[in-house]
């Protein structure tokens, strides 16, 4: 099908290059439902691989393996410097609503970084098995 142009993100494709060109990491741990949004597939399987190329470290986590492994509850965040965290909402179909403040110390979600990093598949390999139909994460 269609595919959007590239420079739709292009400014933050150009911020994560320049980010990782003066030392900064950018890492995302996507956490994937079960059954995903035509919305969130499209996210990892267009958006995501160009967020790459520019330097982001991104990896995924099945819904599953997350409730599983962690007791916090389900909700995506941004750790910015190890010392602020900014809590990702989304809208039921899985795109983007807003930013929130964290409901738990800056310790819990670098406690949580550490081991999602530790479970989760980067993003290259699980689109790899994705487009062989091997899409468990």
């Amino acid at each position: 099908g269609l595919q959007p142009d590239p420079s739709i993100n292009a400014e933050w494709y150009e911020s994560v290059s320049a980010w990782r060109g003066i030392g900064k990491s950018i890492v995302r741990v996507r956490v994937i439902p079960e059954h995903p949004s035509p919305y969130v597939d499209f996210e990892i399987d267009w958006f995501y691989p160009h967020s790459v190329s520019a330097g982001e470290d991104i990896f995924v986590i099945s819904e599953a393996l997350f409730r599983s492994e962690l007791s916090l509850p389900l909700h995506d965040f941004w750790i910015f410097d190890s010392s602020q965290v900014g809590i990702m909402e989304y809208a039921p179909d899985g795109s983007f609503l807003c930013g929130a403040n964290p409901k738990y110390p800056i310790q819990e979600y670098l406690n949580v970084q550490a081991k999602l990093l530790g479970l989760s598949t980067p993003l290259r390999l699980y689109l790899s098995r994705k487009r062989r139909g091997l899409v468990a994460i």
